[in-house]
């Protein structure tokens, strides 16, 4: 079986199950795609594109597995000029994009979402970086 390359970036990848209960590994990489891996076989399952036409996107965070099987994950855009935006996906056990949200007052990440559920809602955390208007440069001192 030949299997083919993937583009990952940082993204850790994250074991979930699919509808039949399955081990799948899911993980992002450097052109903003989510991938589905079948852990028996090594093969790629699905692959779903979460990046913007025209701009380039990444997923540099491990993507999540919500309580009811779901994958959120993070992409971010390059916008130029040193500005970065992100967006929390949220994409099914089958590979069907759900939503996407895009992060308030040009909001960016590089970390992984966390999935949770507190008094019967499900719950999604995200550390972001917003209300930058110039692009950040490093300082040493």
């Amino acid at each position: 079986m030949e299997v083919e390359p993937l583009r990952i970036t940082g993204s850790s990848p994250v074991l979930g199950r699919d509808a039949a209960g399955a081990e799948v590994i899911y993980v992002g990489t450097t052109d903003a795609t989510l991938v589905a891996v079948g852990c028996a076989t090594g093969a790629v399952r699905w692959k779903r594109s979460l990046g913007s036409p025209g701009v380039i996107s990444s997923i540099v965070s491990s993507p999540t597995v919500a309580d009811d099987g779901g994958i959120l994950v993070v992409s971010t855009a390059d916008l130029g000029g040193g500005r970065l935006q992100s967006w929390l996906h949220k994409v099914d056990r089958q590979g069907h994009h759900r939503w996407s949200q895009l992060f308030p007052d040009g909001g960016f990440t590089t970390g992984a979402p966390r999935a949770f559920t507190f008094a019967g809602q499900p719950l999604v955390l995200v550390r972001m970086l917003a209300g930058i208007r110039a692009p950040c440069v490093p300082r040493c001192w």
